[in-house]
């Protein structure tokens, strides 16, 4: 997966990248992935990534864009292959 700025404006500040496992729901920006997704992985867990994830003190992140629509992606379905 790679991560890039797209839009039109440098970022402001470092941000949160958080990765889900198999998350109870949909991540959306300031639910860390502690309270909606359990540690680990295991064989065909579901992942989710969502950028700029979390701000303690607005709705959208450190970064507010023009469109904070495409910060998530996901569901991907991953597998473990162990080799003999």
């Amino acid at each position: 997966m790679v991560i890039s700025n797209t839009g039109d404006a440098a970022n402001r500040a470092d941000f949160w990248l958080d990765l889900y496992v198999n998350p109870s729901q949909k991540p959306t920006a300031n639910t860390v992935w502690q309270k909606i997704a359990p540690a680990g992985a295991l064989w065909g867990d579901q992942l989710y990534v969502y950028v700029d994830s979390y701000h303690s003190q607005n709705s959208y992140g450190v970064e507010l864009e023009s469109d904070e629509s495409d910060n998530l992606a996901g569901p991907v379905t991953v597998t473990f292959q162990t080799t003999p």
